[in-house]
């Protein structure tokens, strides 16, 4: 043979194997993308799915890609979804998900996402034990319809306001207390759990020096201690989680109160949850 001619076919084998390798590679490439895809629009219509069947409402969905969330994105590898609305996860709006099963919950029109995981895989579950959004309260003081173990408004104002909330369309509001007998208390059993936060949103609004909003917690052997202090002065709406498991007992109890003496002086309260670590 020539040796031009075995020259030039060997080249253009090399030109062939390149070519055919970069198609094998375009193809691979495209087939990750596909996967992200399906993979970004399960967990969203999951989501979609939970939000449209309201409070109460629960899925749980199969995850097999790490995802990220970001308020109302959800980016898988290279694919990147719109969803319904916000999400949380221990109150955050912006987390990641490793490759578990996800459950879905509504939560008086929040979307809430927990990652149940393995243990054996190293992972743990999160459980939301108790939420109030405030917005299923009736009109009055302390009209919290069971939710909470008890209330007393003492000598100020102890109820969901239409005002001042941070997520939905109402918040809790304390205010008008010249004397701190004012509490809103809500007591669980964490006994189950390995590890346990609380997560809240609040507000302060004028309160003088001296006064403030605060978030004390007991247990079966223990007295209430202060584990929250708001301050005095004014703020807008920030997120607040207290890592609690160190009061972890069969009777934990989480109570909410005030000296705000004036009505431009108020704490206010959204989106409250306890969390359970196991």
């Amino acid at each position: 043979m020539n040796k031009y001619k075995a020259q030039a076919s060997q080249e253009g084998l090399v030109v062939f194997l390149i070519i055919s390798n970069s198609n094998v590679l375009e193809v691979d490439r495209l087939e990750d993308l596909l996967e992200d895809e399906i993979e970004c629009q399960k967990l969203s219509n999951h989501l979609r799915g939970v939000f449209v069947l309201g409070d109460g409402s629960q899925s749980s969905v199969e995850l097999n890609k790490n995802a990220t969330v970001l308020g109302d994105l959800i980016i898988v590898g290279g694919a990147i979804c719109n969803s319904c609305c916000n999400f949380t996860s221990l109150g955050s709006t912006s987390f990641s998900i490793n490759t578990s099963i996800v459950t879905v919950s509504n939560i008086h029109g929040n979307i809430v996402l927990e990652s149940e995981g393995q243990q054996q895989g190293g992972q743990t579950q999160n459980t939301t034990i108790f939420f109030d959004g405030f917005e299923n309260w009736g009109s009055g003081h302390c009209m919290h319809n069971g939710l909470w173990s008890s209330c007393n408004r003492g000598d100020g104002h102890l109820e969901s306001h239409p005002h001042d909330y941070y997520n939905g369309t109402r918040a809790l509001e304390l205010d008008s207390h010249n004397a701190d007998i004012d509490y809103l208390i809500k007591c669980v059993d964490l006994t189950t759990y390995t590890k346990a936060y609380t997560n809240f949103w609040w507000k302060k609004g004028g309160l003088d020096s001296g006064e403030y909003g605060k978030l004390d917690i007991n247990t079966t052997t223990t007295g209430f201690v202060e584990i929250f202090s708001s301050g005095s002065g004014s703020s807008s709406y920030a997120n607040k989680q207290i890592d609690i498991t160190s009061y972890i007992s069969s009777n934990t109890c989480l109570k909410f109160h005030a000296l705000a003496n004036g009505n431009s002086d108020n704490f206010f309260v959204d989106d409250f949850r306890i969390i359970g670590e196991s």
